[in-house]
């Protein structure tokens, strides 16, 4: 994954994943994490996990925001990243995306792009979620 400076619509590459940020996003967290113990390439359930800015409501910095004067309170607000993940993958199968709300609950299917071995989803706030659920059917 990729966390920190993504840059302003650049695109940033590790071996088996790729993202390609949106100007609006030059700072950001994006990671993709296999969750069937295999590794990233050859899972059949894979979690994406994507924000720009996180803060508690009515968190409060001191003057030289190093610390905080006040944690604030839940809802944690989060800017959702615009961009798009691409995993390269192996093996045989068809792939679903799916939005997941806080508790894990997916919403309505996603397009995602194959080619190649390449899986490609993209992140939008308009999805709804910085949490994404890839499933090899």
């Amino acid at each position: 994954g990729f966390v920190g400076f993504v840059g302003e619509g650049e695109k940033r590459a590790a071996s088996m994943m790729t993202f390609t940020s949106d100007p609006r996003n030059p700072w950001a967290g994006v990671l993709a994490v296999s969750l069937d113990n295999k590794p990233l390439n050859r899972s059949a359930r894979v979690v994406v996990f994507a924000a720009a800015k996180e803060e508690n409501t009515d968190q409060v910095f001191n003057a030289t925001r190093t610390a905080l004067k006040d944690p604030g309170k839940l809802p944690v607000m989060e800017q959702w990243v615009k961009g798009t993940v691409t995993l390269k993958m192996v093996g045989e199968g068809k792939f679903e995306a799916y939005p997941l709300n806080e508790s894990g609950k997916r919403g309505k299917a996603l397009p995602l792009t194959v080619k190649d071995g390449a899986l490609t989803l993209p992140l939008s706030p308009k999805n709804g979620s910085g949490y994404y659920e890839i499933v090899r059917k």
